[in-house]
């Protein structure tokens, strides 16, 4: 083989390297923006997969190249520590991601007990406004019957002053009567004072 087909070959697994890679960080990527809870599980799954991808190209490419290029598959396993360091890279993401998920969820639980502690709330004043409506009910209740004993006592009011008014209209006139007569007779009879 001479030096131009090493440097075909080198292009093509460089190429074919690039594309896995690319296409992995795509992958990779598209997933890691989703955040969902099986993170974890398909974390691993996608690790097997490419881990998979990698040494099955590796044992193709290794099938057709020869020792004398045992040089150029520095190459390669350059490629793979990077895709090692950025898998790492991957994980320590993975880690601080699922730190703040537990954060999150924290935050979201004490939001629920809060909410559990204002519907609590809620239906403890919706109690309270259905006793304040029946005591409400029950002085409006109240009220009509005041307003009937009300109406009674000033009906029963009236008829003593018209009663009480009469005997007066009658006392009087008795009064005046009584009044000329006496000054009628105070002419005709004398009161004396005899001292004994």
């Amino acid at each position: 083989m001479e030096e131009k087909d090493f440097k075909r070959i080198e292009k093509m697994i460089t190429t074919v390297v690039d594309s896995r890679l690319e296409k992995v960080e795509d992958r990779f990527d598209a997933k890691l923006g989703q955040v969902t809870v099986d993170f974890d599980r398909k974390l691993g799954h996608f690790k097997n997969e490419i881990k998979e991808e990698i040494n099955e190209d590796f044992r193709h490419h290794i099938g057709i190249l020869s020792e004398d290029f045992q040089h150029k598959l520095d190459t390669v396993v350059e490629g793979h520590q990077m895709l090692n360091e950025k898998i790492d890279l991957v994980q320590d993401g993975q880690q601080e991601i699922t730190k703040r998920i537990d954060r999150i969820e924290l935050k979201v639980i004490k939001l629920e007990g809060g909410q559990t502690r204002l519907e609590q709330r809620q239906g403890r004043l919706e109690q309270g406004q259905g006793r304040l409506e029946q005591r409400q009910g029950r002085l409006e209740q109240g009220q009509g019957r005041l307003e009937q004993g009300q109406g009674r006592l000033e009906g029963e009011l009236k008829k003593v002053r018209e009663e009480l008014g009469e005997k007066i209209d009658v006392m009087a006139a008795d009064l005046t009567a009584h009044r000329a007569d006496t000054e009628i007779h105070q002419t005709h009879y004398g009161i004396s004072e005899k001292k004994d």
